[in-house]
């Protein structure tokens, strides 16, 4: 998997290189690591052994971060279903003919129900609870949103609009990512007065725009990582006696870490 990923990292990188090349007439170095590669796939669980001390549990397939999200055994062969939110479950049962199930309290743990309230999560879903029961406790992941957490005006204004259209909150973390790509790419389509591709690059390296999670600058240190990147805040949010506290960062926390004794 290593060598895999890390071949992709490159081949990225020539692409990039190339593109650089044809804009600027000058060549780039393309360095990748598999140990960086390694570092990177286990961000989470490098992150939860650092706040909790605890070693993350071995997985198959799938994972207690996204449920169901794994391969099944079947009668001829394996098959992967990764439904891991509500949208896509109740898409999910209806294919297996039984829709019911979207609403069966059978699958719905004590955990579910404070989803809603506490913000979406890219981590615990719908099935966590049933499935791990306690031992979520104390579960730490990375999310861009959390109902009571809003770092920029633009979040709140996302928050109450999206929440105005559809009657309910946002449930995936995503569509907020997308908002940002929209806003980012609307504005320097705005102020390059073009859709020319060369046009658009040039406006989007002189980017200063609010979004929901913070000023969008793009780095332009040619050869660094930084190039061309822009990194949003994230919350890290951990899983307390069935509800989501942001532990971090300082400004944006709703409550202190907590670590198992």
């Amino acid at each position: 998997m290593l060598d895999l990923g890390t071949g992709m990292w490159a081949a990225m990188g020539v692409l990039a290189a190339l593109h650089q090349r044809a804009r600027t007439g000058r060549g780039t170095v393309v360095d990748t690591s598999l140990f960086e590669t390694a570092l990177g796939w286990l961000t989470g669980h490098i992150a939860g052994y650092t706040f909790t001390g605890e070693m993350p549990l071995r997985e198959r397939t799938g994972s207690r971060r996204l449920v169901p999200f794994q391969g099944f055994r079947t009668k001829n062969g394996t098959v992967i279903i990764a439904a891991g939110n509500d949208r896509l479950f109740a898409k999910l049962v209806a294919a297996l003919g039984h829709p019911e199930w979207a609403t069966d309290p059978r699958f719905v743990s004590p955990w579910v129900a404070y989803v809603p309230a506490s913000g979406s999560v890219p981590s615990p879903t719908r099935f966590l609870g049933h499935i791990v029961g306690e031992a979520g406790e104390l579960e730490l992941f990375m999310s861009s949103m959390h109902e009571k957490v809003h770092l920029t005006p633009t979040s709140r204004k996302f928050w109450d609009d999206y929440k105005k259209k559809y009657g309910k909150d946002p449930s995936d973390y995503k569509v907020r990512s997308i908002y940002n790509v929209i806003l980012v790419a609307a504005d320097a389509i705005a102020r390059a007065k073009s859709t020319d591709p060369e046009a658009i690059v040039a406006a989007l390296e002189k980017t200063n725009l609010e979004v929901t999670t913070g000023m969008v600058k793009f780095g332009m240190k040619q050869g660094s990582y930084e190039y061309h990147q822009w990194m949003p805040p994230m919350l890290v949010v951990q899983w307390q006696n069935k509800q989501q506290v942001v532990v971090y960062p300082k400004e944006a926390a709703t409550g202190a870490l907590k670590k198992t004794k």
